[in-house]
């Protein structure tokens, strides 16, 4: 059975789309348990409590990044136990990245954040890891890989070689999401379900604009 991959569709003529490689293994949230601007979430199986995560948001903004860091600083330093960093940049797919860091209390003992931040077209993409305070070094090192590899694109087929045989197959995609998602996810193996989720609303985006 094909796993129903998330189609937030943006519009055609200005259609962005935002793809990462979670951490091996973890599971894929289910979109109805996910906050509005969540556009995907994983979590690692096999844990309890506050469950190490990593989760994309894309929320509208006016701001420059400067003003929007200065912005989440003042919301997360209004609650006093909350410790919020800058850590400068970090290299990505998609070009270079605002880093921060939040260390909060949750019931389940101390947490840690990172965010990445991106702002781009009027829009912040925000790729958040977590995890406990005590196991955030034990995470450290697949966090970094799966937020560089955060990359926007504005065609997931441009992301392909040229000769990939595989084009033909999607440029005349058609049917309904489930569809598309079933033959996306068979065509396309050995990608994470990020970038098929991307592919999905690119080929429905393409569909209802024909």
């Amino acid at each position: 059975m094909a796993i129903l991959l998330i189609a937030a569709l943006p519009n055609f003529l200005t259609a962005s789309y935002t793809y990462f490689t979670p951490p091996a293994d973890w599971q894929l949230a289910n979109p109805k348990d996910l906050s509005p601007s969540v556009q995907i979430s994983f979590f690692a199986k096999g844990k309890s409590g506050f469950i190490p995560s990593i989760n994309l948001a894309v929320e509208p903004t006016d701001l420059s990044l400067s003003d929007y860091l200065k912005t989440i600083k003042k919301i997360h330093e209004n609650n006093r136990q909350n410790h919020w960093h800058d850590l400068g940049q970090i290299q990505t797919e998609a070009g270079l990245a605002a880093l921060t860091q939040l260390d909060t209390t949750t019931k389940w003992g101390a947490a840690r954040l990172m965010q990445q931040i991106i702002i781009r077209d009027s829009k912040a993409y925000i790729l958040t890891v977590a995890a406990l305070k005590e196991d955030f070094p034990s995470y450290y090192q697949v966090f970094e890989q799966s937020l560089r590899s955060f990359a926007i694109t504005g065609s997931m087929l441009q992301t392909l070689p040229q000769d990939d045989y595989r084009i033909k197959k999607i440029e005349n995609l058609a049917g309904n999401v489930e569809e598309i998602t079933q033959t996306i996810q068979i065509t396309f193996p050995e990608k994470s379900i990020p970038w098929q989720t991307a592919l999905v609303s690119e080929c429905l985006n393409l569909d209802k604009n024909l």
